[in-house]
């Protein structure tokens, strides 16, 4: 296992944790698609591979929010910023996941943005 300095950032962590899970195929081929399944199902499920899926219990914008917790965005984009106009308020803003806005902060979202586009 390699040995990191106490103070290296956590981004270069996760990122080292990452890429070697990434080098490790005997567990990814052991494990196959369960891991992928398991995080559907634990966003709501999706109804195009489960046939027993009902939408008695699933609310959109409680999978919506569940997952701007892990920077993903769904449908929309959201950011909270100081006001230009009085520093001590902060502005909500909702926006298409694509705008500009978003674009200029989430810059590797930019290969997303074209496709969606399209």
């Amino acid at each position: 296992m390699t040995q990191f300095p106490e103070d290296e950032p956590q981004s270069v962590l996760k990122a080292v944790t990452m890429y070697k899970s990434c080098l490790d195929t005997n567990t990814i081929e052991q494990l196959g698609i369960a891991p992928i399944l398991d995080v559907v199902n634990d966003y709501g499920g999706w109804p195009m591979i489960d046939s027993t899926w009902t939408p008695n219990n699933y609310e959109i914008m409680d999978v919506v929010g569940r997952l701007s917790h892990l920077g993903v965005g769904v449908f929309i984009g959201s950011s909270v910023s100081p006001s230009f106009e009085d520093s001590t308020q902060n502005v909500l803003t909702v926006s298409n996941e694509c705008t500009e806005t978003f674009r200029s902060t989430r810059t590797s979202n930019d290969a997303v943005c074209e496709i969606l586009r399209r």
